[in-house]
Order: C-alpha cells, then sequence, then structure tokens
C-alpha cells in the first residue's frame, strides 16, 4: 500500500512463566526472529501490548530480568520499540527495574503520545495489578494519523481480569486510525474501521506470530494481518 506506515504488534509473552514458549531463551529467539522479519517487511517500528513479563518471572528474578532487557535492547537496535507495561510486569516487579534503553519508548501511566515519523503512537501502561482506572477521556484527539496502544479488559467481553477497561464505541469516538490491545491471549479483531485486535499470546494460540498493522496516511482504513513466527 502507498503513502503508508507499517508497524509490528506482539504482546503478552509472559517471559518467565513456567511453561512451554515462555522460558526467557525460547521468548528472546522469537522477538529476534520477528523483528528481522518485521525489518525485512519494511516495518517502521515494534509494538509491544504489555505483559512482556509473567508475574511468575520474579522465581528467577535476576535471569528473567537481563533477559527482557537484552530483548528490548536488541529490538530497539533495529528499529524503534514502542510499549506499554500490563498487570503482569507490574505484578513481577519488572516494569520499575527495566532501564532507559536507545531506540525504546515506554508509555507512563497515563496517555502519552510516541511521535513515529509521519504518525503518532499515544499509550498508557497499567499503573498497578488489576488497574481499574477508567482513562478513555485522557487520550489526546489526534492531530495526525494515530495508532493507540493500551492492556485492557475492554468491556469484559472476555471474562479477563479487570485492566484498563474501555468501551469500544469511546474509543472510536477519539478518531484514532487503529488500537492494539494486550491483555486477552486470544488473537481477536474487535472492530475493522478503526481496526481493534490484540496479537495474542504466542505461547497460547495455535500458530504464533506477530500482526503487521499498516496505516495509510490518507483517508483509507488501516489494516491488520496476521504474520506466521513459529517458535
Amino acid at each position: 500500500m502507498n503513502n503508508s506506515v507499517r508497524l509490528a504488534v506482539i504482546g503478552d509473552t509472559h517471559l518467565g512463566r513456567p511453561r512451554e514458549r515462555c522460558h526467557r531463551d525460547e521468548v528472546t529467539a522469537w522477538v529476534g526472529r520477528v523483528v528481522a522479519a518485521a525489518v525485512e517487511t519494511g516495518c517502521r517500528a515494534l509494538l509491544i501490548t504489555g505483559d512482556l513479563f509473567d508475574r511468575r518471572a520474579g522465581q528467577e528474578r535476576d535471569q528473567n530480568l537481563r533477559a527482557g532487557i537484552d530483548l528490548l535492547t536488541a529490538a530497539a537496535g533495529r528499529l524503534p520499540v514502542a510499549l506499554v507495561w500490563g498487570n503482569h510486569d507490574l505484578a513481577a516487579g519488572m516494569s520499575a527495574r527495566v532501564p532507559e534503553i536507545p531506540g525504546l519508548w515506554v508509555a507512563p501511566d497515563t496517555p502519552a503520545v510516541f511521535p513515529l515519523g509521519e504518525l503518532d503512537v499515544v499509550g498508557a501502561s497499567v499503573a498497578q495489578d488489576r488497574d481499574g482506572r477508567e482513562i478513555v477521556d485522557q487520550f489526546p484527539a489526534p492531530v495526525r494519523p494515530t495508532v493507540g496502544l493500551l492492556h485492557t479488559s475492554l468491556d469484559g467481553f472476555a471474562d479477563t481480569s479487570v485492566s484498563l477497561p474501555a468501551q469500544p464505541a469511546r474509543l472510536t469516538a477519539l478518531g484514532y486510525r487503529a488500537w492494539a490491545f494486550g491483555h486477552v491471549h486470544k488473537r481477536v479483531l474487535r472492530n475493522d474501521d478503526p481496526v481493534m485486535f490484540y496479537p495474542g499470546a504466542p505461547w497460547r494460540v495455535d500458530e504464533p506470530g506477530y500482526v503487521e498493522l499498516t496505516v495509510p496516511l490518507g483517508e483509507e482504513p488501516a489494516t491488520a494481518r496476521h504474520r506466521a513466527m513459529s517458535f
């Protein structure tokens, strides 16, 4: 698609969870392959929708923290990375221990803007585990094509724990071109225009991969497609 920005989106890797595909070595290698594929296909940034770490990552805290830092450093060395923290990141005590990394933008717990070339990414991290704040009204009006990034239970459709609840209709009213969510482990498309989706947890879905989000700079709607990326 001409005159558009392409982004790679992942979420809910749950590094440190005691199960297959969540060990730090597996997650690090998998994200590395995602980044390599994203660079090859012309993606301009990697978006991470929260829960990079699992709450049980603290059982081997130093090793898992080091793996997460190395993962983010390597990714941000190849293309910009925008990240929102999820409830597991805070529960594990990991989010506060990740240092500033060149090329990595981490959203605060109130909506903030990350300029990315011709478009903006606006994101907000959770402030605590089971964060029940309704912060949609704090998101700024777009001044150019904008993508929203949120670790959210939305309207509770998936029966997950509460996390920055939001009604899709209110998100639509903001006028953003797309919304990328974390917290639900299935790959779910909630809306077509504007496109709203969960990339799914790579260790949970049958066919792991990332979502390639294409945002036209004109009036055409944004689109999201799954790109397979096995472990």
